[in-house]
């Protein structure tokens, strides 16, 4: 700090050297010092002075504050994406033990060196390398200067990247309905601008060679298209773009009901937007019994079991129109189904039948011998035992009235009213007069 004073008390003792040259007093300074404000500045001075035997060691100092100067930036006017390049930042200080604090905005290698000029002042150089990407077009890389904690002085440059097409899409409406034409664009996002544009089909035809292409009478088949945007920089292309054109339903040829049980009859509907169907009878309507979307084909399926018509209707509508289509439902398959059923029932209750038959004739008591009389007649049984050797001989079983006009006497029937019974061979009653 004494150096300073003395340098500013040597720019004081110039001025008065100079009206009072003749007493020996002369001072060298340079003629102009640029220091930044708030940092120190080191003057550069000599002065000589006639003693005359006396010592000076008190000196008054004078300040001037002036605005710093702003950092200077150097950088390629345009630079190219993904390709590294270097940038120079640059500031003039007078205080070469406490020099400017540099930074940078962008992200990089830096290095920083000082150097000394001309009457006494500094040069402060700051380097950045680093690697400049698309995102990095149009933006300002800055270079900062702290010249105390209070005081930070900067500059930027606004930065150009060059760099291929990029974001590269065909734009259209939303929608067309079929036979209509529609005009797409291609754009992009490059620089320097894009100064080709291709159309191509799907199977990479080329179609035209412009930004804009036009569809004329579009159908629901009309392929896919893509644009290719070309610059200094190289080229990109958009994904293939499919036209979403509308139209009405058409009921497939593989709409039917088949003949198996339960009926199961399917309607197959193409259409943009999907449609909506309705299961038309004679008397009355019928709910789908599920529904599958595969792109722009919609499968509707119908299941029924008895009471199925002999013709149903698949109805499908849409924003853009309906179609309806009759389908013959085939009934031999659900005859034969009913037929066995039935035959199936029936065979059921007869063996029921018989087996409760069985079961209450098994359990009545048997007899072995039933001895009836009246006043006219007596009817004698015997048991099986006792006539075999009559049923040798005659081979029958049989019955004599001795007046017929006035009892008839039979074999037993059963309680149940059925024509004969099974019975053990024990429980046989055999009747006889």
């Amino acid at each position: 700090m004494v150096v300073f004073q003395s340098c500013l008390f040597a720019y004081i003792l110039y001025l008065r050297a100079c009206s009072a040259s003749d007493n020996g007093w002369n001072a060298k300074i340079p003629k102009s010092v640029l220091g930044l404000s708030g940092s120190c500045v080191v003057i550069p001075c000599t002065w000589d002075y006639p003693s005359q035997g006396k010592t000076y060691k008190e000196f008054t100092g004078i300040w001037y504050k002036d605005s710093p100067d702003l950092p200077t930036i150097s950088v390629d006017e345009e630079v190219t994406s993904q390709r590294e390049v270097t940038a120079t930042c640059v500031v003039s200080h007078s205080c070469p033990s406490d020099p400017p604090h540099l930074t940078w905005s962008h992200k990089g290698t830096t290095t920083s060196h000082s150097q000394l000029q001309e009457d006494g002042q500094w040069k402060l150089t700051s380097s950045l390398t680093f690697t400049p990407s698309r995102e990095d077009h149009n933006k300002h890389l800055s270079c900062a200067a702290d010249i105390t904690p209070a005081k930070t002085v900067s500059n930027n440059k606004k930065l150009k990247v060059k760099y291929p097409p990029y974001n590269v899409n065909v734009q259209s409406k939303s929608q067309v309905k079929e036979n209509e034409s529609i005009e797409l664009n291609c754009s992009s996002d490059s620089y320097p601008p894009v100064h080709s544009f291709q159309w191509f089909s799907s199977t990479g035809s080329l179609l035209e060679s412009r930004s804009t292409y036009r569809f004329n009478n579009v159908t629901r088949h009309t392929e896919a298209i893509s644009c290719t945007a070309t610059n200094t920089e190289g080229k990109n292309s958009s994904g293939p773009h499919k036209l979403n054109v509308l139209y009405p339903p058409e009921i497939k040829t593989g709409s039917s009901c088949d003949s198996e049980t339960p009926i199961v009859c399917v309607c197959i509907v193409d259409s943009n937007p999907p449609s909506e169907v309705k299961w038309l009878g004679p008397s009355s309507t019928f709910p789908s019994s599920s529904v599958e979307q595969n792109g722009s084909l919609t499968i509707f399926t119908l299941q029924g079991w008895l009471g199925f018509p002999d013709t149903v209707h698949c109805s499908a509508s849409n924003s853009e129109g309906n179609s309806v289509v009759t389908l013959s439902v085939p009934h031999h398959g659900l005859i034969i189904y009913l037929v066995v059923a039935i035959g199936a029932f029936v065979v059921i209750v007869v063996v029921i039948s018989v087996c409760v038959a069985k079961k209450r004739c098994g359990q009545r008591p048997a007899q072995s011998v039933l001895d009836v009389k009246n006043d006219h007649n007596e009817l004698k049984t015997t048991p099986k035992s006792n006539i075999s050797s009559q049923e040798q001989q005659n081979n029958e079983l049989y019955t004599t009235i001795e007046e017929p006009d006035q009892s008839v006497y039979k074999n037993f029937e059963c309680d149940d009213g059925y024509p004969s019974c099974e019975q053990d061979e024990d429980e046989a009653v055999y009747a006889n007069t």
